[in-house]
């Protein structure tokens, strides 16, 4: 009893802990605001860090003489050939999958069956979901082809370029099948076995290398140059391409001349003499501006 008396008399033992003073709490309540916000605002800038910037148009280029492979957003590859221009518009695989080719290119596209990808050339485009294939769309050649390796693709005339004779619906390619389209006039029609009515396009194999146990029509994506079956003036054209040079014919005659060839690691002067091996001509550079003459 004496000792509850002695703490009864220093009441200053049992305070009960006074409430903060308002100030100390505005103050904790400002900090608790300042951490929320700089909270909410590392989030946000995560998320715009971590969201992919809108595509913008990309423009991939080759020289003559040179071969590049480039990766797509979407997971697609293309190797494009010399001499070629390939443009991936903008939205790429957000709202489209949609590029345009001037040129040669070897494709492997991945799948993704919500959004087709289409490769538009000057008289065809060419609709896949997801396989492997090569177009050849050079501006100045009179054929644009396209050969199928893997899966299945459909290709549609361009309805801004006359003389283009493929079916409405498209016309669907198989694994192994190549397609041919010549352009407008300046070239022959083709007519089909089992109809009297022309067309300007041909569905054919893919030409296989027996010796090399290669499609012929890809060769290039291995370093080598192939010809089957090939006239003159075309295979100018790839020599162009291929080494840079300039090549013109004084004798008319040779431009149909045709010829079978692989060639490798070889020179333009090689590659010229063993096709003198098989037709008569002959050549000479000139000083100016190395343009090679046929004669």
């Amino acid at each position: 009893l004496q000792r509850f008396r002695q703490h009864a008399a220093e009441p200053h033992l049992f305070k009960v802990p006074e409430k903060p003073a308002p100030s100390r709490r505005k103050a904790l309540r400002r900090s608790l605001i300042a951490v929320a916000v700089g909270i909410a605002a590392l989030v946000l800038i995560w998320n715009y860090r971590s969201t992919p910037a809108p595509a913008r148009e990309m423009v991939f280029q080759t020289k003559a003489g040179q071969q590049k492979k480039y990766s797509l957003p979407d997971g697609s590859s293309i190797l494009l050939n010399s001499s070629s221009t390939v443009t991936i518009a903008a939205g790429f695989n957000e709202r489209h999958r949609d590029i345009y080719l001037s040129g040669e290119g070897y494709f492997e596209v991945a799948p993704n069956a919500q959004q087709p990808f289409i490769v538009h050339t000057h008289t065809i485009f060419i609709r896949v979901l997801g396989t492997v294939f090569n177009v050849k769309a050079y501006p100045n050649d009179t054929v644009t082809a396209t050969s199928l390796l893997q899966g299945a693709i459909k290709v549609y005339a361009n309805k801004n370029v006359a003389g283009v004779w493929l079916p409405k619906e498209g016309l669907l390619l198989s694994a192994n099948q190549k397609l041919q389209v010549l352009k407008g006039t300046a070239t022959k029609a083709i007519t089909p076995l089992s109809s009297t009515a022309p067309r300007n396009y041909q569905v054919s194999p893919l030409a296989n290398d027996v010796t090399l146990n290669t499609v012929v029509e890809t060769d290039w994506t291995r370093g080598r140059l192939s010809f089957n079956d090939m006239p003159f003036d075309r295979i100018a054209l790839e020599l162009e391409r291929w080494y840079g040079v300039k090549i013109r014919f004084e004798d008319e005659q040779l431009k149909q001349s045709r010829f079978v060839a692989t060639f490798d690691k070889e020179n333009i002067d090689q590659v010229l003499r063993a096709l003198q091996a098989t037709t008569s001509f002959n050549y000479r550079k000139t000083d100016m501006d190395s343009t090679i003459i046929l004669y």
